[in-house]
C-alpha cells in the first residue's frame, strides 16, 4: 500500500499552486537570500476596455522569467509587443532582476525577441515535430 495519493488535476486552483511554490521557497530559502516566484504582468486594452495585448512573467532571484505575450491580430506591428516587453523589463529590474528569458516556437516569435535584444542560446529540436524550441536570453 502506499504511503501517498497522486492525483491529476488539469485546472488546479490558486491555493495549491501557492502551497506548492511556498514550499519550494522554504526549501530554497537555506540556499539564496530571497527566492519567490512574484507574477509580474502587464495588459493594454483600448478605450471600450478590451484587452489588445498583454505580456505575463515570474519573477524568481534576479531573473525574468517572461511566460506570455500576447498582441491582438489588429495591432500586431504596432509596437505595442515591444512596448509591453521594455515595460515589463523596466518594472522587474525596479524589483532587482538584471537578467530576462523566455522560450518561444521557431514558428512564433524568435525574430521579435531577437530585435529586442535577446539572444538565443538553446534549441529544443522537434518541439513540435518539424519545428524547434528556442530559448532565448537577455541582461536587463
Amino acid at each position: 500500500m502506499s504511503k501517498f495519493e497522486i492525483e491529476l488535476d488539469l485546472n488546479p486552483n490558486q491555493s495549491r499552486l501557492d502551497e506548492l511554490t511556498s514550499g519550494l521557497n522554504d526549501h530554497s530559502e537555506q540556499f539564496v537570500e530571497k527566492p519567490g516566484f512574484q507574477p509580474i504582468a502587464l495588459f493594454a486594452t483600448d478605450k471600450r476596455g478590451r484587452m489588445q495585448g498583454g505580456i505575463y512573467g515570474r519573477i524568481n532571484l534576479n531573473w525574468l522569467s517572461v511566460s506570455l505575450l500576447w498582441v491582438s491580430a489588429d495591432d500586431r506591428g504596432s509596437g505595442l509587443g515591444s512596448t509591453l516587453l521594455r515595460r515589463l523589463e523596466t518594472e522587474a529590474a525596479t524589483l532587482g532582476c538584471t537578467k530576462s528569458h523566455v522560450d518561444t516556437f521557431s514558428f512564433q516569435a524568435q525574430q521579435f525577441y531577437l530585435a529586442n535584444g535577446y539572444e538565443a542560446f538553446a534549441e529544443l529540436a522537434d518541439y513540435p515535430d518539424g519545428h524547434s524550441l528556442i530559448y532565448l536570453k537577455k541582461s536587463l
